[in-house]
């Protein structure tokens, strides 16, 4: 599985250079663009989350009808968890298909052109896909709760894909590296 990761990983880097990303740590993109502003904003949503199961209290009911103690892992097993497990999905949701649909379309079938409209087009996909997949099947919530739990996911994800716009792939996952810091380490500490 890592070295799949990897393989893929290194692929959706590669492909990232040919469509014209910042590299992970791209000199060009200040400090604050890759590491200060994405650690704030994933902050925000990590907060957005805890506020919106401390309206619902989704989580807990979740946990219930799966019949497990909570969703989140506990403490200190946490901290490896969500670190690897935000590299991980985001390698699996934006890494590897933004880059590799956004060239075969922009690059390969329109000889370079629209670029930041196809990127945009894959991007939103790529975002609504964690949401429309976990959010949209709860059947024991209401739609007020599901209504909540997808726009606040919709709104991280997409807050990942402008900055791996705009700062590059390691600014996007620290925006989820944030937000699982707060949701599933601190959250459940309270």
């Amino acid at each position: 599985m890592i070295l799949a990761l990897a393989l893929l990983g290194g692929l959706g880097v590669w492909l990232s250079d040919k469509i014209g990303l910042p590299g992970l740590w791209d000199e060009r993109v200040p400090l604050r663009q890759r590491l200060f502003l994405p650690l704030l904003v994933g902050s925000g949503c990590g907060l957005l989350a805890i506020l919106v199961d401390w309206k619902t209290g989704w989580a807990a009911a979740l946990a219930s009808a799966l019949k497990v103690p909570s969703i989140h892992v506990p403490f200190p097993t946490s901290l490896p968890i969500y670190l690897g497990g935000a590299i991980i999905v985001d390698i699996i949701y934006y890494l590897v298909p933004i880059p590799l649909v956004v060239w075969l379309v922009s690059n390969v079938l329109l000889k370079g052109g629209h670029r930041t409209t196809v990127f945009w087009i894959v991007a939103v996909l790529a975002a609504s896909v964690e949401p429309v997949t976990q959010d949209l099947i709860h059947p024991h919530f209401g739609a007020g709760t599901v209504a909540l739990l997808v726009t606040s996911d919709l709104l991280e994800n997409l807050a990942q894909v402008y900055f791996f716009w705009r700062a590059g792939f390691g600014a996007a996952v620290l925006v989820r590296v944030a937000l699982y810091l707060f949701w599933h380490v601190l959250w459940p500490l309270i």
